[in-house]
């Protein structure tokens, strides 16, 4: 329990850990904790199973606790309600924003955009904008969560400098052109469900209705520069042209008519909570194995009590339901989830992230090469890069490769001076796997559908104890003893190879990997990025004859030759694996094992190893006890020094 202490983490996440069973924190806890708790961005790899979702998770539930804390108990005194101004957080960096928010700048030559910090779900509002250079600039109305290009965006609403409306990507002929010197009146109107605005006080008549599906969020002003400066009005100084009849600023507006954006609980709009931390995971599996540990994590937390959710696909309507009641009702602290499934919420405007300040990426390589770079990136870039006093968002990347020229890449983009810590390795195959691969013919081997389903059935009744499954087990789930490994098809890469066949022969304990190679190339799918209608685009599930054409004929086929794949698996081991026919027995006798002691696979022999001890163990023995005598060295003289300075 010291060891733990010594990481930095508070005294109810020890006795969490000890409950399950933990004595000492793993070498990727010791690095990675106190580092998270410093506020850094951090790179961690690590081998699977060392324990890489607690190293980030402890620390984020502290921090994210803490930070809960202090919002609730400074509420009762914080009952100002925020200044309606153009947020210092929600625009785009190009986008310089007066101190007082009360001006915008651009000088860049393309589009930049920002948000004021007020919104309104009910009522009618405006505010005013002079533009006081420059002559491009577009104006209106955007809910908080969506992008900050007006009309374009969905959810937005935009009167252009060039006479142009923008609704749902449309361009349409609107008023009149305005430039340097003018003032336009935005004007918002729930109570007819209508966006209308003014050009120097004359009015222009309705720009667009607000869709029934907007009703009740709130609409915030938002405007877009490019290569111009306004100045901006919300009604706390008087307006230039009189409002019509019913119309006041948006600063005059009650808690009951308006929100916030820029503090954590919405001005009398909605007690739900706001997420502090998104855990981003590549698979569904992954996904909830990770809520597992984190409610696991925060079971002795004193309240506030951190509220944790799932966020993937697949869950019917019932999870679905759920998902949507805790985002309306209570809110959420920690967001775990797919990339794709958690964009969806936000860009939806189902999930708010102006308050996220951590953003964890589990298994980064493996979500890269799933291509989810892509999303991740409009992700990060949504998220609010600072906040007061002095805080930023950390950006924390875990996984058990980073190795690779497109982590590198992509931690370029999202991460600032990250601290690394390496503890991977060179990937290695357990001496203790035994490697077999079976020739089958794809032709005539086929099982039908119904012969695959009982199988499956046989599985979670119990009868049978193999489970056939994705990459996902061998990249993440926790299975511990695994006696045997069965590659339906070998991986695309040696390495995944390794990932795979590390789930057996662990702990000295005999397991056998098989591999089924086909004997003939085989015409499987593959997603062509060039032709296909977008990237979740899924040929065979449509199966369409233009489809079952090969890549290079603007298909969605390729010619797989599994021999091939196996050569790359041989050169990496550094031998060649037995090869088995389909008749023939799979397995060669466990090693260690004899006709009078048998040894099955996941198991080991009777004096609880499963071959002699090498000579070098005695050696290893020692090396053992000095580092043991170092680390008691070190808290020692740790304890004594700390007393000399108390």
């Amino acid at each position: 329990m010291a060891a733990f202490g010594e990481t930095g983490l508070m005294p109810e996440l020890i006795s969490a850990v000890v409950d399950l069973g933990w004595k000492m924190p793993t070498p990727i806890q010791t690095e990675a904790v106190p580092l998270v708790l410093g506020g850094g961005d951090v790179m961690a790899a690590a081998e699977t199973g060392s324990g890489k979702t607690g190293a980030f998770a402890l620390p984020v539930i502290q921090i994210v606790h803490e930070t809960l804390t202090k919002q609730q108990e400074a509420q009762p005194v914080q009952q100002q309600r925020t200044p309606c101004v153009l947020s210092q957080q929600d625009h785009d960096p190009e986008l310089v924003v007066a101190a007082d928010g009360l001006a915008a700048l651009s000088h860049q030559p393309c589009w930049t955009g920002g948000r004021a910090t007020v919104g309104a779900f009910t009522g009618k509002f405006a505010y005013e904008v002079h533009m006081t250079s420059g002559d491009l600039c577009r104006v209106g109305w955007a809910a908080k969560n969506t992008k900050l290009e007006l009309g374009v965006a969905p959810r937005s609403f935009g009167y252009g400098s060039t006479g142009m409306k923008v609704v749902a990507k449309k361009y349409e002929a609107y008023g009149q052109a305005y430039g340097k010197g003018d003032v336009i009146t935005c004007l918002l109107d729930w109570e007819a469900a209508a966006i209308s605005y003014a050009r120097n006080g004359e009015a222009l008549g309705v720009a667009c209705a607000i869709p029934q599906k907007l009703q009740g969020e709130p609409l915030y002003p938002c405007i877009l520069l490019k290569g111009s400066e306004v100045a901006v009005n919300f009604g706390g100084a008087p307006f230039a042209h009189p409002l019509p009849d019913g119309f006041v600023g948006l600063a005059d507006g009650t808690p009951m008519q308006t929100a916030s954006s820029d503090t954590a609980i919405s001005n009398g709009h909605t007690s739900a909570r706001q997420p502090t931390a998104i855990i981003l995971e590549p698979a569904r599996e992954l996904a909830e194995q990770t809520v597992a540990c984190l409610r696991s994590f925060v079971a002795h937390l004193p309240a506030p009590q951190l509220r944790i959710e799932l966020f993937v696909g697949g869950l019917g309507t019932a999870g679905a339901r759920r998902q949507a009641a805790a985002l309306r009702e209570e809110g959420v602290d920690i967001a775990v989830g797919t990339p794709g499934h958690i964009m969806d919420l936000v860009e939806n405007g189902k999930l708010d992230v102006q308050s996220v300040h951590f953003l964890v990426l589990d298994e980064a390589d493996r979500m890269l090469q799933a291509g989810d770079s892509r999303t991740v990136l409009k992700l990060y870039q949504r998220l609010p890069k600072a906040f007061p006093p002095g805080t930023r968002l950390q950006v924390l990347l875990f996984s058990a490769t980073l190795h690779t020229p497109q982590v590198a890449e992509f931690a370029d983009k999202v991460c600032q001076k990250p601290m690394w810590i390496d503890l991977k390795g060179r990937d290695v195959v357990p001496e203790a796997v035994q490697h077999c691969v079976v020739t089958v013919d794809p032709r005539s081997d086929l099982q039908a559908g119904p012969e695959r389903q009982a199988s499956l059935q046989a599985f979670r009744g119990g009868k049978v104890r193999f489970l056939i499954c994705t990459d996902v087990a061998a990249r993440g789930l926790d299975i511990h003893e695994l006696p045997f490994l069965v590659n339906m098809t070998l991986p695309d890469n040696a390495a995944t190879y390794i990932h795979r066949v590390g789930r057996v022969g662990r702990a000295d304990k005999p397991g056998v990997a098989i591999s089924l190679v086909a004997a003939a190339p085989e015409k499987v799918w593959f997603l062509n990025l060039k032709t296909a209608p977008s990237r979740k685009y899924k040929p065979w599930t449509l199966q369409l004859p233009e489809d079952r054409r090969l890549q290079q004929e603007g298909g969605h086929a390729v010619w797989l030759t599994e021999q091939d794949l196996l050569q790359e698996v041989e050169d990496k081991l550094g031998h060649a694996i037995r090869r088995r026919s389909v008749a023939a027995p799979l397995l060669p006798r466990a090693p260690g094992a004899s006709e009078q002691n048998e040894l099955a696979y996941g198991n080991k022999g009777q004096d609880g190893s499963d071959k002699p001890a090498p000579p070098s163990m005695a050696v290893a023995e020692h090396l053992a006890q000095l580092e043991a005598q170092i680390q008691r060295s070190y808290f020692a003289l740790k304890r004594k020094w700390s007393r000399c300075a108390g």
